[in-house]
């Protein structure tokens, strides 16, 4: 299955967390199909400045949807994104890194967190959650439902 990865640079200050910044800047439409998949990356020994690992959010699906998320990251210009002499990571490497499905075309958690429903409430993306595991407002019970429907 074609794959791209997205390194987004710990170090930097100010940086949203990885997630929040891919969500926010992405379109779940366009990726309704695909798995997302995270973690930590080893970053390259003669750039280490504070942390040794970077962050990768990577996307695997059909070509055109990884093409959009490799040409969109590749010329963008933002704080948080490592540079761009490795902010891609292409397959083979990709599957070995070991990152931790997120979900297809939405996020997916074990149980209700209500970060991850606040994030995926703002960026537009689906949120699923296999456990509510609290008692939750009518509002936010309407609005989780509202994420659980498909993109």
């Amino acid at each position: 299955m074609p794959a791209i990865g997205i390194v987004f640079d710990w170090d930097v200050h100010g940086c949203a967390d990885p997630i929040e910044l891919f969500m926010k800047l992405t379109d779940p439409k366009r990726l309704a199909i695909c798995l997302i998949a995270s973690g930590d990356v080893r970053r390259p020994e003669t750039e280490i400045v504070n942390s040794h690992f970077d962050y990768c959010v990577a996307v695997f699906g059909p070509v055109v949807s990884v093409a959009y998320v490799r040409e969109f990251f590749l010329t963008l210009d933002i704080s948080g994104l490592a540079p761009r002499s490795r902010r891609l990571i292409e397959q083979p490497v990709l599957d070995r890194l070991g990152l931790t499905e997120d979900g297809y075309g939405r996020f997916v958690t074990e149980d209700w967190y209500r970060i991850v429903h606040d994030r995926c409430k703002t960026s537009g993306w689906g949120y699923t959650p296999r456990i509510v595991n609290c008692e939750l407002s009518a509002e936010l019970r309407a609005k989780l439902d509202e994420l659980w429907l498909p993109c």
